[in-house]
């Protein structure tokens, strides 16, 4: 019986794992979940949520809200948001660079960095900021 549990957990923790980006920047943090299904394509984006410093989450994209473009040099993602509380529409502009910054010999773990950038449109203005990105993996086996 423990030999077949065993297995079987093999089996299952062997499978896709979520992976994704996490940025920062001054005033805003993206999180990009990608899917985690073979079947929908491990590389497609999932959820993307934005929150704003001070403020909490000011959108949240999900599967087929989400455009997605492969760039020479970089992914752009973008969508809009509809909040279910008050129906303000956030408009979402993500792009990450396909290519890793250089290493900073200050950086507390390994992870490599991408540089990223967002724009926000909202309420009649439009907000952008540099990003620093990591990518994201939920588990490395």
């Amino acid at each position: 019986m423990k030999f077949a549990l065993i297995t079987l957990m093999t089996l299952v923790s062997s499978t896709v794992f979520a992976d994704g980006y996490r940025c920062k920047g001054t005033d805003f943090n993206v999180k990009l979940y990608n899917e985690v299904s073979p079947s929908l394509g491990t590389k497609n984006p999932s959820v993307v949520i934005v929150s704003e410093r001070g403020v909490g989450t000011i959108a949240r994209l999900e599967k087929e809200n989400i455009d997605k473009l492969s760039l020479e040099n970089a992914f752009l993602f973008s969508g809009v948001s509809n909040s279910v509380q008050d129906g303000r529409y956030v408009g979402v502009q993500l792009t990450i660079s396909k290519t890793e910054l250089p290493a900073d010999e200050d950086a507390i773990n390994d992870a490599p960095l991408f540089g990223g950038k967002i724009v926000v449109r909202a309420d009649n203005t439009v907000r952008s900021e540099n990003l620093v990105c990591t990518h994201y993996l939920k588990s490395e086996k």
